[in-house]
């Protein structure tokens, strides 16, 4: 039995071709066009008309050194793809170099301090030294990164010979005009390959793009990792209990004071808003202004809050509610009517109670 499993094993790795490394950058069949004598045009006699010769099927020069574009010496490969799967990168058609593009998104930091936060990340995290040649420009130069791949062998041969790979890299921070976008690239500047006693420095254009895929995708991933991170450790903070007390706005006014930073406050309330019988109709982060039209409580709800069937003391009409940044770890929320003038400290007042409780529980809907 344990017989015939080894033959099976080993005619499937023969009829699935088991190749090297090299010989799976090789197109597959005959290569002996590469051989083909040099084809000529017909010559005709010189005293006799010359034929016209449509230019669209002409074969255009070969490189100066024609055995590296045909034949087994070209290698048959896509190129290494780079992988945008971070919230708000992109690649366009347009970015012919290892390059992808990032948006601000919603965060205090410029563009540019956010691709470098987490360049930084990723080096760090590899125990990558670098530098900033000239600290004006956004021009990121790394130290030698030395790694050990196996070299090429057949399949046959059972021990692989390491081969000692070192390489640099410069990383440019490009941004856009506007503010809102800067375009990270990742050339390799530097390639030194030691096998043995042979060591190459040439840096054929499938390995310069390889490496460099490499690079930026692991920036990438430290973003999209990162985002993973602080999805979940915002969740959480929003639909844990938060602590409110009554205060005032920045502009003096009559506010609910939000123990929590504006971002996690923002949908925080909104789920509140929803639980003591609010629509929210209209609303703009950017100004912390929502437009909302008290509907009134159910009346299990509120007789569940407070032991009665008493509803809000507000008028089931619209409603704006603000928002605002107080600190860098409070947030303030005013009541307004539909005419934007805030609502009295005592009506204020009478509703908190209603407010701090529901803010106080945990794992609200979201």
């Amino acid at each position: 039995m344990n017989k015939s499993l080894i033959v099976t094993a080993l005619s499937v790795c023969l009829l699935s071709g088991c190749a090297s490394k090299v010989e799976r950058r090789i197109a597959s069949g005959s290569t002996d066009y590469a051989t083909l004598p040099k084809i000529t045009t017909t010559k005709v006699p010189p005293e006799l008309q010359q034929p016209i010769v449509a230019p669209d099927y002409a074969i255009p020069q070969l490189a100066a050194n024609p055995a590296a574009v045909y034949g087994r010496d070209l290698p048959v490969v896509s190129p290494s793809l780079v992988l945008p799967l971070a919230r708000g990168t992109y690649i366009t058609e347009d970015l012919t170099d290892t390059s992808v593009i990032f948006d601000k998104l919603d965060t205090d930091l410029s563009v540019e301090e956010l691709v470098m936060l987490h360049i930084d990340a990723h080096l760090n995290r590899a125990g990558i030294a670098y530098t900033k040649p000239n600290p004006a420009k956004q021009r990121i130069v790394t130290d030698w990164i030395v790694s050990y791949e196996d070299a090429d062998a057949a399949w046959y041969e059972f021990t692989t010979p390491s081969t000692e790979v070192g390489r640099r890299f410069e990383l440019l921070i490009n941004p856009a005009p506007h503010g809102r976008s800067a375009t990270l690239t990742v050339n390799l500047i530097d390639l030194v390959v030691s096998n043995g006693t042979d060591i190459s420095e040439t840096i054929d254009p499938f390995t310069k793009r390889d490496f460099e895929a490499q690079m930026i995708n692991a920036v990438i991933q430290q973003f999209a990792s990162q985002q993973i991170i602080d999805d979940e450790n915002r969740i959480a903070q929003i639909r844990s209990g938060i602590n409110s007390e009554l205060g005032f706005d920045a502009n003096g006014d009559s506010a609910i004071i939000i123990n929590a930073q504006y971002d996690i406050t923002w949908p925080k309330f909104q789920l509140v808003l929803r639980k003591l019988g609010f629509d929210v109709k209209d609303l703009d982060k950017s100004t912390g202004l929502l437009f909302v039209k008290y509907q009134g409580l159910d009346e299990s709800w509120i007789k569940g809050l407070f032991g009665s069937t008493r509803e809000l003391p507000l008028e089931k009409t619209d409603y704006r509610i603000l928002i605002k940044k107080l600190t860098d770890e409070k947030s303030s929320v005013t009541f307004m009517d539909d005419q934007s003038k805030s609502l009295t400290p005592l009506l204020v007042s009478d509703l908190y109670p209603a407010f701090a409780e529901v803010l106080g529980q945990n794992e609200l809907d979201i």
